[in-house]
């Protein structure tokens, strides 16, 4: 995972990228609801990362990308 932060007078821009497989285009429209899951195996996560991040910055007001 690669983290990047750019501060700029009135804004900072916070950059999240991972090395993972990916996400297919049919499950988009999805990744931020609570608990989804692309795949349903035994692997770790519980599906709420995508979904606290994105309550997280409405809350402080940030803009959707």
């Amino acid at each position: 995972m690669t983290l990047s932060v750019k501060v700029e007078p009135h804004k900072a821009t916070i950059r999240i990228e991972d090395n993972g497989i990916g996400i297919l285009s049919e499950h988009l429209s999805n990744i931020f609801k609570m608990f989804f899951r692309s795949k349903n195996n035994n692997k770790p996560g519980s599906g709420i990362g995508l979904y606290i991040v994105k309550e997280a910055l409405n809350k402080i007001g940030a803009p959707s990308a």
